[in-house]
């Protein structure tokens, strides 16, 4: 992709919390979040995927979620930074610590982690950074498996991905590192080179269709006919119109 200027998300203006705790609605949103989003062939900021994540998912009643969690765009990037750490001193109890309080900003709150079924993460690795992809971590009674679609294949590592997401796995979601797997799953590519947040966006509308548990959806060679070229550039077409200012009844896609 070429990289092209854009504005880092601000931090959380909530007192006390930090960025990767903060979600957005349309009227916290600034005017540059939504130019920027009208403008043609303009990169999606990350604060406008948390307001698609807040507005489409957060708030369905939590039994309509069939065990799907989320996390904002700030959280990857955290946690990538704790488990590097904890690459390096495997029992530092602080930064152990810390990853398990990652556990705290995932949505809806997590009472138990026997409640998740499967963990949605967009994939952004902060500065200098220009790019979207998406991660989850299915959570089955006898595996952990880790699925990362990446719609510009290379863009993101799928290895430092899966890596980062296999250390929280274990540390703050009790699972054994011998029973956490990488999944294999197909991604559609896209045709230009800014269309990344829409192909996270759109995947995430079609995710939030299926009723139930999301493995079988993954084993499904099927679904990943989703999104062609058409089916994404539509997406963003209904997407600019529920965020135009002037719109009157603010329809997500």
């Amino acid at each position: 992709m070429v990289p092209v200027e854009v504005p880092s998300s601000p931090e959380s203006p909530r007192a006390g919390r930090q960025a990767y705790d903060d979600w957005k609605s349309y009227d916290d949103l600034t005017k540059e979040d939504i130019d920027s989003t009208l403008k043609p062939g303009a990169y999606i900021r990350g604060d406008v995927i948390n307001f698609y994540i807040k507005e489409k998912f957060l708030v369905l009643p939590r039994g309509a979620l069939y065990g799907k969690f989320f996390v904002n765009t700030f959280w990857f990037s955290r946690v990538k930074t704790l488990t590097d750490k904890l690459r390096n001193d495997r029992y530092n109890v602080r930064v152990n610590r810390s990853i398990h309080r990652m556990r705290s900003s995932i949505n809806p709150r997590v009472d138990d982690v026997q409640h998740i079924s499967s963990l949605i993460i967009p994939i952004h690795f902060g500065d200098n950074d220009y790019h979207w992809s998406l991660a989850v971590i299915h959570l089955g009674k006898e595996r952990c498996t880790i699925y990362h679609l990446d719609s510009y294949r290379g863009t993101h590592n799928s290895q430092v991905v899966t890596r980062a997401l296999s250390l929280f796995a274990a540390v703050a979601l009790n699972r054994s590192p011998e029973d956490i797997y990488v999944g294999e799953y197909y991604t559609p590519q896209q045709t230009g080179n800014y269309e990344c947040g829409y192909h996270v966006m759109q995947f995430l509308s079609k995710v939030a269709e299926v009723k139930g548990d999301l493995g079988p959806y993954f084993d499904n060679e099927s679904a990943c006919h989703f999104a062609t070229s058409w089916d994404v550039k539509s997406f963003e077409i209904c997407f600019h119109g529920a965020m135009d200012p002037k719109a009157k009844n603010r329809f997500l896609p």
